[in-house]
């Protein structure tokens, strides 16, 4: 019996060594079978989000740089208005004070023309200014009238 407990005591422990190795070994296989599957599969899902993350990246940086190039572009045609829209607003400028140079230049004529022809009364005075000058001597006046109008008329540059 003592070499029966003894084999029975050692199969047992034999049999509780094969059975905690066994319990361990599997286990341990099934974390190293797994770990390299799961390492492969959390390196797929970082590249994955790293290409996904890139591709965004890149999206962003091409909208950025369209949206930039729209911007250049609206403000050089707004420049572009604006510039054109002064030069219109000159060349208006310019045309109204040619226009109102031409009215007053005009205006002068035609006041110059009014005033070239003496007035009746302009004559009148001028008569009697030659009439004083010449001692107020009766029956002259039809010749103090034509003398006053022709000195006027001199003056003014119409003879």
């Amino acid at each position: 019996m003592a070499t029966g407990t003894k084999a029975g005591s050692t199969k047992a422990t034999t049999k509780k060594k094969a059975t905690k190795k066994a319990a361990t070994k599997p286990a341990v296989s099934q974390e190293t079978r797994a770990a390299p599957a799961q390492a492969s599969s959390e390196a797929a899902a970082k590249k994955a989000p790293a290409k996904k993350a890139a591709k965004p990246a890149a999206k962003q940086a091409a909208t950025k740089q369209a949206a930039t190039k729209k911007a250049a572009t609206k403000k050089a045609a707004t420049k572009k208005a604006a510039t054109k829209k002064a030069a219109a607003k000159k060349a208006a400028t310019k045309k109204a004070a040619a226009k109102k140079a031409a009215a007053k230049k005009a205006t002068a004529k035609k006041a110059m023309a009014k005033k070239a022809e003496p007035t009746h009364e302009e004559i009148a005075r001028r008569a009697y200014e030659i009439y004083e000058r010449r001692g107020g001597g009766h029956g002259d006046a039809d010749n103090d009238w034509q003398l006053a109008e022709q000195e006027l008329r001199t003056e003014r540059g119409l003879d």
